[in-house]
């Protein structure tokens, strides 16, 4: 899905911990992220946050009870009406990319955490990873959170493999010899310069799915 028509590179974003209080839920949570997606890209050289041509998104840690938990009458209809963590997030990504190809897993797991980064994370982050407005005690840390990760192919990526490409021209290939005597020609290294000026031309937007 993420590669197709030629496309080799996914950009990955990432929402840790994902953002669920204590007393909140799945859906509520979405809701107060209407306008913009609830991660962060961490992929370097793809900070636009475009609309990706396909995503393959993963949600770790939230079990079934906080889908609905404490959901306001005034949730929209649909929202209300998903009983599943794939449901909700199903219809959260198609709403926010409708263009998108999207597809979408849960796994109740959420991502354990282990020393040294259990104190990493702000006091506001309790001991299972849910944000609480009790702040976590300086001698706690944090043992599990919840976590949206997204792999995305979109118009971004082609700034990351023009960027590669940008550097690799301005490397001497002439000035390594091991590389010559593990049987590189230069005719294969100027190949691989014109791949990449191919490959961030499929990432255009003017590039049919």
């Amino acid at each position: 899905m993420l590669g197709s028509h030629g496309r080799k590179v996914a950009a990955l974003s990432a929402s840790l911990p994902f953002p669920i209080t204590d007393s909140g839920s799945l859906v509520e949570t979405l809701m107060t992220h209407s306008d913009s997606l609830p991660w962060k890209p961490l992929t370097p050289y793809c900070a636009k946050c475009s609309m990706p041509f396909a995503q393959s998104s993963v949600l770790r840690g939230v079990h079934g009870n906080l889908v609905k938990r404490n959901l306001a009458p005034t949730a929209p209809k649909l929202l209300r009406d998903c009983s599943t963590v794939e449901e909700v997030m199903r219809l959260y990504l198609t709403d926010m990319c409708p263009e998108s190809l999207n597809v979408s897993w849960s796994l109740q797991q959420a991502c354990q955490v282990t020393a040294p980064f259990p104190h990493i994370f702000a006091q506001d982050v309790s001991v299972n990873g849910l944000l609480s407005q009790k702040a976590r005690p300086d001698t706690l840390g944090v043992s599990s959170v919840p976590m949206l990760s997204s792999l995305q192919s979109s118009p971004d990526v082609a700034s990351l493999v023009d960027h590669l490409h940008t550097e690799a021209t301005r490397v001497n290939i002439k000035k390594f010899h091991k590389f010559f005597e593990a049987g590189l020609e230069p005719d294969d290294f100027t190949e691989t310069l014109n791949n990449l000026e191919t490959l961030a031309q499929q990432y255009s937007t003017d590039t049919l799915l």
